[in-house]
């Protein structure tokens, strides 16, 4: 099965499905994205934005404790790492184990459903 027509300049041609392997490089960059090419928009949905919200998330706190750190240093004064720092830095790693444990199950989840369509095509 050579995939779904489109029109291309007002022609049809035989749209080529992605490789299992397009697809992980397409996950593993953007996790969410190997589940839309594989044609599971709200499963894509439910990875991408999570997964955009934690990157945020690491984002912000990550500058909160670069600034925390980098503040009284830049000012001459004596570092100090009060309790704030630690919760930041305890905040940021579980956000990171977080987009970790969603990234890869973005990543398994794309090897799983395009083996398994392969397999269907190669059936049929």
């Amino acid at each position: 099965m050579a995939g779904k027509q489109t029109a291309i300049g007002g022609q049809t041609a035989p749209v080529k499905p992605y490789s299992i392997t397009d697809l992980v490089l397409l996950s593993a960059f953007i996790p969410g994205t190997g589940q839309f090419a594989n044609g599971q928009r709200n499963k894509g949905l439910f990875i991408l934005i999570p997964s955009a919200i934690l990157f945020v998330d690491a984002v912000v706190h990550t500058f909160i404790i670069a600034l925390r750190i980098a503040a009284p240093v830049m000012e001459g004064e004596k570092l100090v790492i009060d309790n704030e720092v630690y919760l930041n830095f305890q905040t940021l790693l579980i956000v990171l184990g977080l987009a970790m444990a969603l990234w890869l199950y973005a990543l398994v989840d794309t090897i799983v459903v395009a083996k398994g369509k392969k397999a269907a095509e190669a059936g049929e």
